[in-house]
């Protein structure tokens, strides 16, 4: 049986969220002045990253990608840096290269094991894998 999740916009704003656990995160990512909210999510088998671009009072853009839960737990954690280095792992060896971010970037990663992270470049988010 699937579940049904609703959680407004407006509710995930009041609840001015900064670092739980692992599985939320505020970080202005885009560099915009305005802090975006960055959810993770375990439900139905699956994680969900849920990742709000607030433009001032509203939160203009909403990214969600899925992740299968077939590992260990993964955690969510919200970075400063303005660079970020893939890794050189994955298919043909790609060679690892720096990343500029104009507000940092948001890492979801497994406890000694993959990682990927999320990072604002041409008016949207990105990912790319830092640790394999």
């Amino acid at each position: 049986m699937g579940y049904a999740w609703f959680l407004t916009l407006s509710q995930l704003a009041a609840a001015e969220v900064r670092d739980v656990s692992g599985r939320a995160c505020e970080l202005d990512i885009d560099g915009n002045g305005y802090p975006d909210l960055f959810v993770l999510i375990d439900l139905d088998s699956k994680y969900r990253f849920i990742a709000l671009l607030q433009h001032g009072l509203t939160y203009r853009r909403a990214y969600i990608e899925e992740f299968g839960r077939n590992g260990p737990r993964l955690s969510l954690s919200c970075h400063t840096n303005t660079e970020l280095e893939t890794t050189s792992a994955g298919e043909g060896k790609p060679a690892r290269k720096k990343v500029s971010t104009p507000g940092g970037y948001v890492e979801l990663a497994q406890p000694e094991g993959a990682a990927a992270a999320f990072y604002f470049q041409d008016n949207g988010l990105r990912k790319v894998w830092i640790s394999d």
